[in-house]
């Protein structure tokens, strides 16, 4: 799945090759830690069919750097997608075929450690450790609501010595807390502690539909529902990602799906039908991530004649509508849409 910017230039791979350093441990008090969490991994890992038989079954994102930026409403402040290259390190699947190369995928890149926040709470989510120094260790953590540690899981030592692409040392880590995971985060101890991730997936919900056009990033929309379904529990997060830059928009829902092309005069297509209400209390902006989250109140859907309670039982369905620009004329768009059950 992908789940838009300007390729960007790589640091020299050699950087790998230089000496261990002492690595600084933290430790975390087992009075911070929050309790009941699962880890999982390291698991050998050539395609998410690699992912352990009951991990992330349901509605999930996975994020394969393959346009090369950052969607679905994730975070990273040091770090940068790279490849296709000679040394690039992606997933063996991402390029077609598992061969045990992944030059000509795509990949994350980062220096230090590599921390991944979510647009909201999830209960499962993983990412793969690609690549990284000569015989480094590597160390999983992840963090619940206030980012509280959630535990180091590791360190584990796979790395293969080699910075050529090669993916047998490619390895899955995973997370499950049904208390909220806010965040993950990698690190290689040794070494110039660089590395490489890929395929940062989480729990969803919701089932996708309705193709949307491509905007000005050159990419469709997309739309993507985080939280619970339960109405009682009233915790849904709506997400848009891949739109341009600095973009204005808001969301959509609606109990009935539709199709109208090109709707109010805009490059995209509506995919809703009957009474569609407009969360525009909630005006968002891309930023320069080019991506939103809103989370909204389920007892308060707004609807063209006034607010309305979500019943258990209900499906609604969600869109997000944005501005955007054709041949330098402004226009707007749709991302795609999705379908959530309530119970």
């Amino acid at each position: 799945m992908e789940g838009t910017q300007p390729l960007r230039r790589r640091p020299h791979t050699m950087q790998y090759l230089l000496k261990a350093t002492v690595a600084l441990v933290v430790l975390v008090p087992l009075a911070a830690r929050a309790e009941g969490q699962t880890y999982l991994g390291p698991i050998p890992y050539t395609s998410a069919a690699d992912r352990p038989a009951g991990f992330l079954a349901g509605s999930f994102v996975l994020e394969d750097f393959e346009d090369s930026s950052l969607d679905f409403g994730l975070r990273s402040a040091n770090g940068l997608p790279i490849g296709p290259g000679t040394n690039t390190d992606s997933v063996d699947a991402d390029d077609g075929s598992v061969d045990g190369f992944g030059r000509n995928g795509h990949s994350y890149f980062s220096t230090g450690e590599a921390l991944i926040e979510f647009p909201a709470p999830v209960r499962e989510a993983a990412v793969v450790w690609t690549d990284g120094p000569v015989g480094t260790r590597v160390e999983f953590e992840a963090f619940g609501p206030g980012m509280v540690s959630l535990g180091v899981h590791g360190p584990f030592q796979h790395a293969n010595g080699s910075t050529l692409g090669q993916t047998d040392e490619d390895r899955m880590y995973g997370i499950q807390h049904a208390g909220g995971i806010v965040a993950i985060r990698l690190k290689s101890l040794d070494g110039n502690t660089t590395m490489e991730l890929d395929h940062v997936q989480y729990e969803s919900l919701g089932t996708s539909y309705c193709a949307a056009n491509a905007n000005s990033t050159t990419y469709p929309g997309i739309q993507t529902v985080v939280g619970s379904s339960v109405v009682a529990e009233n915790e849904l997060t709506l997400v848009a990602s891949r739109l341009p830059d600095s973009s204005f928009g808001y969301f959509l829902a609606s109990r009935t799906q539709g199709f109208v092309p090109n709707a109010g005069g805009s490059a995209g297509n509506l995919c809703l039908g009957g009474t569609v209400g407009r969360f525009t209390a909630q005006i968002f902006n891309t930023g320069m991530t080019g991506s939103a989250a809103v989370p909204v109140n389920l007892s308060a859907f707004p609807t063209p004649t006034g607010s309305v309670a979500v019943q258990p039982g209900e499906t609604w369905h969600f869109q997000a509508w944005h501005r955007d620009s054709s041949g330098g004329s402004p226009t707007s768009n749709f991302t795609d849409a999705v379908s959530v059950a309530f119970s």
